[in-house]
């Protein structure tokens, strides 16, 4: 099984508002009840952080293997940068990111 999140991309992130930005990291996941960890499908190889980045991949991982499932259950941890000057409003102010987490298969032409 693997995932993305599909957002507007800024940076290292995903755009949140007019001034910020927002990262995403995926912990605790199982998949089936079972304990998974996350692998770049970039980055091959490299040690499983669970960030998720603009154009990147997830693929889940036990005993270094894939592994596919049915049922994914996982804490999705939002980390947010607003300059200090987003933060002195004179009133309410919203700020609105958007994306939609993706399920990547195998046959889907743009995991090529």
């Amino acid at each position: 099984m693997a995932l993305r999140f599909i957002g507007v991309a800024d940076g290292q992130g995903f755009r949140l508002g007019r001034q910020g930005r927002f990262h995403l990291r995926l912990s605790r996941a199982q998949l089936d009840g079972r304990t998974v960890e996350w692998e770049a499908a970039q980055l091959a190889g490299e040690p499983a952080t669970g960030r998720l980045l603009p154009g990147q991949t997830l693929v889940a991982r036990a005993a270094g293997v894939s592994v596919t499932g049915q049922r994914l259950v996982a804490q999705v941890e939002i980390d947010v940068d607003l300059p200090s000057y987003a933060l002195q409003v004179p009133n309410e102010t919203r700020l609105e990111g958007q994306g939609s987490f993706e399920l990547v298969t195998p046959a889907d032409p743009r995991n090529r």
